[in-house]
């Protein structure tokens, strides 16, 4: 396989508020951010959480947290993730970024992840 690192994506209303939470009571940093959507943090050894916006109904659930997987190549890990009879069936290949979500046989949900050059 060809996963780099994995982080924790937590489903969040807003991603300011939750990741400042974080910053001020437990000291973690600030890694990453995209616009007003996106914040990633960096955790005790090596760890990274990250909080994205979610505009959730009033009667919906919110979505169960996801792992997050980083690869260097992930036409590979696709590959290897469907030989062993996952379905992997929202690939989205983008100019800058391509990602892929699935679910495990338990019903966790995992992306996968490839920034392009």
């Amino acid at each position: 396989m060809a996963i780099e690192f994995s982080e924790v994506v937590w489903f969040v209303s807003n991603p300011e508020e939750s990741a400042e939470l974080y910053k001020r009571t437990l000291g973690w940093k600030e890694i990453e951010r995209f616009q007003d959507s996106w914040i990633l943090l960096a955790t005790p050894g090596e760890g990274k959480i990250g909080f994205m916006r979610h505009n959730r109904q009033a009667d919906e659930k919110w979505p169960s947290p996801m792992v997050a997987f980083k690869s260097s190549s992930i036409k590979e890990d696709i590959a290897a993730i469907k030989a062993n009879g996952l379905d992997i069936s929202d690939v989205i290949e983008g100019t800058d970024m391509w990602h892929a979500t699935y679910s495990d046989e338990s019903g966790n949900k995992i992306l996968i992840w490839q920034e392009l050059q």
